[in-house]
This record gives C-alpha cells, sequence and structure tokens, in this order.
C-alpha cells in the first residue's frame, strides 16, 4: 500500500515536471524566434549598405575594365544594369541559403548571412 502511494505521488512529480519542462521548451523556443527576428532587422540594414557598397565597387572594377565594358552601352546604364542583376544574384542566393536545411547524423545544419566586420 505505501509503495503504491509513493509510486502515485511520484507520477503525479513526473507529469507536474514533463508539463514544466514543456512550458520552459515552448518559452525557449519564443526567445529563439524573437532573437532571431531581432537580429536579422539590425543586420538587414547593415547587411544592404554593406553589399550594397561591395557591388558598387565590383561594378566599378567592371566598368575599368575593358575587356568587359561594353562600349555601345553607356557607363551609367551599363553600371545600374550590373548593380540591378548582382542585387538580384545577392537576394536569391540569401534566400536560398537562409532556407536551406541540412539534417546530418542528428545535427541541424543551417547557414547564416552576416556582414563581415
Amino acid at each position: 500500500m505505501w509503495m503504491l502511494s509513493n509510486n502515485n505521488i511520484l507520477l503525479k512529480e513526473i507529469q507536474s515536471l514533463k508539463r514544466e519542462n514543456n512550458k520552459l521548451l515552448e518559452k525557449i523556443e519564443k526567445n529563439k524566434n524573437n532573437n532571431a527576428e531581432r537580429l536579422k532587422k539590425k543586420l538587414t540594414n547593415e547587411s544592404k549598405n554593406k553589399i550594397n557598397e561591395s557591388i558598387s565597387k565590383m561594378v566599378t572594377n567592371i566598368l575599368n575594365n575593358e575587356e568587359m565594358n561594353n562600349i555601345y552601352i553607356p557607363d551609367f546604364i551599363e553600371r545600374k544594369l550590373y548593380e540591378n542583376i548582382l542585387k538580384i544574384l545577392v537576394s536569391v542566393l540569401t534566400e536560398v541559403l537562409e532556407k536551406t536545411n541540412i539534417k546530418i547524423l542528428n545535427q541541424n545544419i543551417t547557414f547564416n548571412i552576416t556582414p563581415d566586420e
């Protein structure tokens, strides 16, 4: 009788701990999502500025290269065209990498795009 009572108490305690554990796991998940969103917003503005700066430098290098610069297209049009193409390329690459999720040996591999410091 005494063992049965102790078992019931232990089972209730286990159930209580499981509920508490689930609540804590939910809080952790919410915090992860909130932190990720805040970090993404912060990095987005910084990243965009750095990416635009890098793209501008790359386009300048392209236009300075006689083999790549098209003499029949005015440079201001060619610059805008290259900038737009590179921005689209970076946008697609970022989207693909951020949504890529690889699971191997019980490990979850994801990619995060962050600006180089």
